[in-house]
């Protein structure tokens, strides 16, 4: 599923990970080479604590979906500051992505009750009595991608003229590190392929131009391509991966890059340290070298952040906003990808205004 950028800008954004309480933190310690990898009151089969990347501002007590709500309402809250001084415009839509956990069985676009309950608190918390349009995206990493194209939709349409996308999941949860574990996919000292379990959230403001004069706000990006597509062969099947779904999706986001001659010279990633991850990301730079920037920033937030699933490309727009914002991005042009555990792969690409 693809779809044209029209002229969606992006105008304030907020960020919480284990680096940072707002996006600014967050960027400058990624930046600083800083990481939060510490053991948790997590034990794995072998007795051994469990490595992550946690909130140390969140009691170790809270989990679920209240732990999902204090990670989100902070950065929820920071992406609507933009609203302080200005009345939110109507047509105000929201898209979200969350952990596949919360999906209602079969489904990509429906939650379970406890999901409901997650994003019903959070759009409780929009400024307006209720959103013209919301949608929810319980696909875990690439579940960004769809609520971009979702919002982008609803403006092509007409039906909002501003939307908040976002995304929030954490780790802190033993069905999940139970997930992972059976996997074989945390790493140990014993066992260098896979990740660190993480959590997150990120929430960014996209407006219309008819909303910009109204908000009276400049756009720091605005969208120049999107795409979700299904990977045949995702984690955990033992064939050896083709990338076929990354390829589709991020061919048609950087379809009309491509036409032009254009190159993009910021890359920001959901590398983990798995084996196979790896190598699906050398089949893409392979297949997309025609479009690759010389001096190419290659970013992968997952190795410094950990794993931050759901919450994963919002905030990858997050930091691609505060390098342009604080004038240390040296490209204009940022592809941001992430795949998804269940075959989801998505594609965004950004340009500086």
């Amino acid at each position: 599923m693809s779809a044209p950028s029209s002229h969606a800008t992006m105008v304030s954004w907020g960020a919480v990970t284990a680096l940072g309480l707002n996006a600014p933190q967050t960027a400058f310690s990624r930046r600083a080479g800083r990481t939060r990898f510490a053991p948790t009151p997590f034990v794995d089969a072998w007795g051994e604590r469990i490595v992550g990347s946690f909130l140390e501002t969140l009691p170790g007590t809270l989990v679920g979906v209240d732990r999902l709500i204090a990670l989100a309402m902070p950065a929820l809250s920071e992406s609507l500051a933009v609203f302080s001084d200005v009345a939110m415009p109507g047509g105000v839509g929201f898209a979200l992505s969350l952990p596949t956990r919360y999906a209602e069985e079969g489904t990509v676009d429906r939650v379970n009750p406890e999901g409901r309950r997650l994003a019903d608190t959070l759009r409780a918390n929009l400024g307006v009595a209720t959103p013209v349009a919301d949608a929810v995206f319980p696909v875990g990493r690439a579940g960004g991608a769809l609520a971009v194209a979702k919002a982008l939709e609803w403006m092509r349409l007409g039906t909002v003229s501003v939307a908040v996308v976002g995304g929030v999941d954490s780790s802190y949860d033993w069905d999940r590190l139970r997930y992972i574990e059976a996997g074989d996919r945390l790493i140990t000292e014993d066992n260098l392929d896979g990740m660190i379990p993480g959590e997150g959230a990120g929430f960014v403001v996209f407006a219309a131009p008819s909303a910009l004069a109204a908000m009276g706000r400049s756009p720091v990006a605005r969208v120049v391509g999107v795409d979700a597509a299904m990977e045949p062969h995702p984690v955990p099947a033992e064939e050896t991966t083709s990338a076929d779904g990354f390829t589709a999706a991020i061919g048609n986001a950087v379809r009309d890059l491509r036409s032009a001659g254009g190159r993009f010279g910021q890359w920001w990633t959901d590398l983990t340290h798995e084996d196979r991850y790896i190598r699906e990301y050398q089949v893409l730079l392979a297949r997309f070298g025609d479009v690759l920037g010389e001096g190419l920033e290659f970013h992968t937030p997952p190795r410094d952040l950990g794993d931050i699933g759901a919450a994963t490309l919002p905030v990858f727009f997050a930091l691609a906003g505060e390098s342009w914002y604080r004038e240390y991005g040296w490209d204009r042009l940022a592809l941001c990808t992430a795949g998804s555990d269940g075959g989801a792969r998505g594609a965004v690409l950004l340009e500086a205004c």
